[in-house]
């Protein structure tokens, strides 16, 4: 079987840039497209118990790190894919990481 699509879970563990360096190495042996796939954390993943709707400011001080994290999960994903010659694309989305890689992987070939 070919492999031409490829998924790679990216996320700011020291796991990560082992997998991703693999994922790499693997899509360019087989020529093959690659999408790193963010999950972010929301605000109801934080949340010990439910509460009332979080004001603005409060909001912000709150996913401010989140976001940060985002960015840097991402600027370690083009830093490894940006010379490379390959085909790759970014996304990134909330909720679970079970779900979301899960969907991944009914449209790819491999997920990592």
């Amino acid at each position: 079987m070919a492999i031409k699509d490829l998924v790679v879970h990216i996320d700011n563990s020291q796991a990560c840039e082992k997998r991703l360096r693999a994922a790499v190495l693997l899509a360019q042996s087989h020529d093959a497209h690659l999408t790193g796939v963010y999950v972010m954390r929301t605000l109801a993943d934080l949340m010990m118990y439910p509460i009332e709707p979080i004001a603005g400011h409060v909001r912000d001080v709150i996913e401010k790190p989140l976001l940060e994290a985002k960015d840097k999960a991402r600027a370690m994903f083009e830093a490894a894919t940006g010379n490379t010659g390959l085909v790759a694309e970014w996304q990134d989305t909330k909720g679970s990481v079970t779900t979301a890689l899960n969907t991944s992987a009914r449209h790819t070939d491999l997920v990592i």
